[in-house]
């Protein structure tokens, strides 16, 4: 079952086209990659998908529902209880006047289900689940590492228990070391919490090791969707080509 599909998704900003009639689907359960240069177009799909950026052209299905009929403000709300984002810089977007336990519990508290008990014993199983010790409650995102910042993003996109999580660049700015830990910190939740991915990145070599399918994207346009191990086999497009024959996968 797919539980994305983008159907001839177009945008321009101020007449210059960003994103050029693009269609891809992605299927429960799975990571599907979407990997390209800097101003290819990446991060504002991402906005589309979250509806943070207004859809003029074409059609974005989540769970079959297109998301542009999705106005009603409980229909929202029910809409990012199930769809959220984990940003490139956590520390930019995260509110560095709030405590750790705070920024986590908030989301609960806006979505107003969930008693105080409730709300804590939330809070506590989701660092523990993200690997950032409880001692980190009072904190504030400053005082953590950039590892620990990421973990702390990756524990508020997932507080609700979504389905479906955009990665934007998540792991790009952290030390090859840390960013191997958050790669199978987020293998790990996706099996465990039953999530599928969409992860979006300039680097081939990180999409290679985490994502099941992989959009190659060029100039607003996705040139090539294969399974992960076919597009470094085979792949098929003279761009793709390009940067797998070169000793770095960074396009």
């Amino acid at each position: 079952m797919n539980i994305i599909e983008v159907k001839n998704v177009s945008f321009s900003y101020n007449e210059i086209m960003i994103l050029d009639n693009i269609n891809f689907n992605i299927k429960e359960g799975e990571t599907f990659g979407i990997v390209g240069n800097s101003g290819c177009g990446k991060s504002t799909l991402a906005l589309l998908l979250l509806k943070l950026l207004k859809l003029k052209e074409g059609t974005i299905l989540f769970e079959n529902n297109d998301i542009k009929l999705i106005k009603k403000k409980n229909d929202i709300k029910n809409f990012y209880r199930n769809v959220q984002i984990v940003f490139q810089d956590p520390y930019s977007s995260l509110d560095s006047k709030k405590t750790v336990g705070y920024l986590i519990e908030e989301p609960l508290v806006i979505h107003k289900n969930y008693s105080k008990n409730k709300r804590n014993k939330k809070v506590d199983n989701i660092m523990n689940l993200v690997g950032l010790d409880k001692k980190y409650k009072d904190n504030y995102p400053h005082q953590l590492s950039g590892g620990l910042r990421q973990r702390l993003a990756i524990a508020i996109a997932l507080v609700l228990n979504p389905k479906f999580v955009v990665l934007d660049e998540c792991v790009s700015a952290l030390d090859i070391s840390i960013q191997a830990g958050i790669l199978n910190l987020l293998n790990d939740l996706k099996l465990k919490l039953n999530l599928t991915f969409l992860f979006i990145s300039h680097d081939l070599n990180v999409v290679g090791y985490i994502c099941d399918r992989i959009g190659v994207m060029n100039k607003g346009k996705i040139i090539e969707i294969q399974e992960t191990e076919k597009l470094f086999e085979n792949p098929k497009d003279d761009f793709t080509k390009k940067f797998l024959n070169n000793d770095y996968y960074e396009l």
